[in-house]
């Protein structure tokens, strides 16, 4: 285990230094001013500042911030590491939706695909020694083979929902017999409905002032994530899964803490109290005894009683 830790580290040092050439590379000269804006945004300030510089030298250099764009999203991927959400937003202020989309939707895909490949390869050393994930790997396997008719339409509705976490499912993905095609196609479709929401916030950053100017919360986004999840479930429906596939509809509660997880900054939520969905089909009576005074006692003769 720690062989495949020291792996792991020395393959991040190395991306990170690949990662430093490539955009001292592809980034244009970026002029004094505006050198302390480019940067990973951690704010609104941040991410604002960045938008502005970067919609100026993208005019003059559209090809090359295009590939640093691609380049550091991919990297935050592959690593699991915070910050894509950010890369989201300025993608859809600095493109637009129609292109923006798709194209976060490839980074997401391909970076969580690069993951996958870093699991693939140093993930045996982990699990061979870790009697608890092997555990958790042979559940889940069993799980995965019960979905393998309609393997997408799950991994889907598993990237549509905020448990697991995207990067348990990268990482543990190799080790449950899911084809390389498979895993990415079912992530690219699986985050376009957060991506949308994302995009579309981006579209309007520059006339924002504050994080308050989000309107994430609406029912526009709310149908467009339910949509998504109906298209993902509707190939389960034709063949007779309703059963199944209603274990993992939506209840509001749910829906809203998707939502609110993907704000960028921070943004008042109810407190989930559950996240079941209550069964809404009938319950048989449970058989309870009648009353006593209903109970019809045996009769006694006449001889026994003047007895």
């Amino acid at each position: 285990m720690l062989h495949a830790g020291l792996k792991a580290g020395a393959l991040f040092l190395a991306s990170l230094l690949a990662l430093y050439i490539l955009l001292k590379t592809l980034l244009p000269p970026i002029d004094d001013e505006h050198k302390d804006r480019v940067k990973l945004p951690k704010t609104f300030d941040e991410l604002k500042g960045l938008n502005e510089v970067l919609q100026v030298y993208k005019s003059r250099h559209y090809y090359r911030v295009l590939g640093c764009y691609t380049t550091v999203y991919l990297f935050l991927q592959a690593f699991s590491i915070p910050g894509s959400m950010y890369l989201s937003i300025l993608g859809g202020a600095m493109y637009g939706v129609v292109m923006a989309l798709p194209l976060v939707c490839f980074c997401v895909a391909t970076g969580a695909l690069l993951c996958y490949a870093i699991s693939s390869a140093l993930g045996p050393a982990i699990l061979l020694n870790s009697e608890k994930w092997q555990r958790r790997v042979d559940a889940w396997t069993k799980r995965i083979d019960g979905h393998k008719e309609n393997l997408i339409s799950y991994l889907i509705v598993l990237r549509i929902a905020p448990l697991p976490p995207h990067w348990v499912v990268n990482v543990v993905a190799p080790h449950l017999g899911i084809s390389i095609w498979t895993f990415w196609i079912s992530t690219f479709f699986g985050i376009a409905g957060v991506s949308y929401i994302h995009t579309t916030i981006g579209t309007t950053l520059d006339q924002m002032t504050s994080s308050n100017d989000f309107h994430l919360i609406s029912w526009q986004n709310g149908v467009g994530l339910g949509g998504s999840e109906w298209f993902a479930l509707s190939e389960r429906r034709d063949l007779g899964a309703e059963e199944e596939a209603d274990r993992f509809l939506l209840p509001l509660p749910l829906l809203h803490h998707i939502l609110s997880s993907c704000h960028p900054f921070p943004l008042p939520t109810p407190i989930i109290t559950s996240l079941s969905r209550p069964n809404s089909r009938r319950r048989r009576p449970s058989a309870r005894p009648p009353p006593s005074s209903l109970v019809q006692r045996p009769r006694t003769s006449r001889r026994r009683r003047a007895r």
